[in-house]
């Protein structure tokens, strides 16, 4: 596993022992504000092939474990003998025009082949993260609401928050004067399927799961990763679309302009 390689096996394995320990006292008690659910995730996370999702899974189970030791539900948190291996910032990828052509192409077919799951989803997601340079939980939270008609008649989006998960997923919206708060051009590609979707829905998820919520970042990741199996574009991500996105912006106005239209709160 990827992840193991890059986070001590030692380490994942002290983690994941103590933290299922742990998942027998919460229920009966409180530990802060987690839920089995919570600690369950985490664990999940763990186990994920994205180091920096394993990352974020230890990270929440060192929390719930020293929770856990202040509340007096265990003596002791075995993990905290354990380091975490330091974050390495590294520059993503980018796509080339070629890329870029050949991922959509890829989700339109797959959109086409009944039976897979998240598909139609997956192919409209990815026409409005190359639009807008959104992080992927901000489209996930984009409701139709969220889409204006210009004064002439160009449909532009506001990014209005992002999905949080505490068991399950809710939306957090952003404050009018975040930085992260902004407007964006979508292109006359998805300007036509939102108006059609528009037209017959409410103010409802733009992207909705079959039990009628927001569709949860997980399950796009994992609908991901199938469509593009045995591509050659395995290495792309949601989070690729962004740095692609982003790298284009800088290119075309400067670093300014497009920390701005990427909701930046600086321009690093």
């Amino acid at each position: 596993m990827e992840a193991e390689s890059r986070l001590e096996k030692p380490t994942i394995s002290v983690y994941r022992a103590a933290s299922a320990r742990l998942l027998a006292s919460i229920g009966d008690i409180s530990i802060g504000a987690l839920t089995r659910s919570d600690v369950r995730s985490a664990i999940w996370l763990t186990e994920l092939e994205s180091p920096s999702q394993a990352r974020i899974g230890l990270i929440s189970l060192r929390s719930a474990l020293a929770a856990a030791v202040h509340e007096g539900v265990i003596e002791w948190n075995a993990a905290s003998q354990q380091n975490l291996a330091p974050r390495q910032n590294r520059q993503t990828r980018v796509m080339s025009d070629d890329e870029v052509r050949a991922l959509k192409t890829i989700a339109r077919e797959s959109a086409q082949v009944k039976g897979s799951p998240g598909s139609v989803i997956l192919r409209r997601l990815i026409d409005i993260l190359f639009d807008t340079g959104m992080v992927i939980s901000e489209a996930l939270a984009l409701r139709y609401g969220d889409f204006r008609e210009t004064p002439d008649g160009h449909l532009v989006v506001r990014v209005s928050g992002t999905l949080a998960s505490r068991g399950e997923m809710k939306l957090k919206e952003y404050s009018e004067d975040s930085s992260k708060n902004r407007v964006l051009d979508i292109s006359d590609r998805v300007a036509d399927w939102v108006r059609d979707e528009i037209a017959v829905a409410t103010d409802g998820p733009v992207f909705e799961s079959t039990l009628g919520g927001w569709v949860h970042p997980n399950s796009v990741n994992r609908w991901w990763r199938k469509m593009v199996r045995g591509t050659g574009l395995e290495w792309v991500t949601p989070h690729t679309c962004r740095a692609t996105v982003k790298a284009a912006l800088v290119s075309q106005f400067g670093v300014a302009v497009a920390s701005t239209l990427m909701g930046y709160t600086n321009t690093r």
